[in-house]
């Protein structure tokens, strides 16, 4: 349940960064956008190594 809810939320956020990243017009919304989706799906990866590594599946 927790790893479906998670994946919700990324999929929204990811949605919300895409559309500030086509519909703004100015050079530092883009690359705010570009920068936090960049750091953010590190994280997750970073955080999906590690829950694959532990867990006993």
């Amino acid at each position: 349940m927790k790893h479906r809810l998670i994946i919700a939320i990324s999929f929204i956020m990811t949605g919300i960064a895409i559309n500030i990243l086509f519909e703004s017009n100015t050079i530092i919304h883009k690359f705010i956008a570009i920068l936090g989706l960049s750091m953010y799906y590190r994280g997750v990866f970073r955080e999906y190594k590690n829950f694959k590594n532990n867990s006993d599946f």
